[in-house]
């Protein structure tokens, strides 16, 4: 009897954990859509200057470069809002801008000599590789708090 109910703790521990592990990725998510965001528009100029040169997109610069760091702060600011029923959303559209931003990437490491990024702060620091890995686990981190969020709501 006494070993049942040490697994069936165990078992809820184990759940409890796995829902902290999603709740601090949605919060990860902010912050970094809030710290890249606010860093794009504190040099905005640059920002639009450097989208300008983008084969295809250079057309859309000025949407762009105010379009992105404002859906950014959006995305990070509905993350960390009490509402449940929106929250799985916006973790889906920060999961694919995520995705947006990683194929952007792998496309400028595949086929482009003169790279062009313009995330803010450390993440611009990154290598080419190391950057596109640091997406990667964003996207898959951001998928393991889908999932979970999913569980929660069924």
């Amino acid at each position: 009897m006494e070993k049942l109910i040490n697994t069936d703790k165990q078992e809820r521990i184990k759940v409890e954990l796995k829902q902290q592990v999603a709740q601090f990725i949605i919060y990860s998510y902010a912050f970094l859509y809030m710290y890249t965001g606010y860093d794009k528009l504190l040099n905005i100029d640059s920002f639009i200057k450097g989208n300008s040169k983008i084969p295809y997109l250079g057309q859309y610069a000025k949407l762009i470069g105010w379009g992105i760091p404002i859906l950014e702060i959006l995305l990070a600011i509905l993350l960390i809002l009490p509402f449940p029923k929106i929250k799985l959303t916006v973790l889906w559209a920060s999961v694919v801008l995520m995705g947006v931003f990683t194929l952007y990437l792998a496309l400028m490491l595949a086929f482009v000599e003169d790279k062009l990024c313009h995330c803010g702060g450390v993440i611009a620091s990154m290598s080419w590789s190391t950057h596109l890995l640091f997406n990667l686990c964003w996207i898959v981190a951001g998928i393991y708090a889908i999932k979970r969020l999913k569980r929660l709501q069924i």
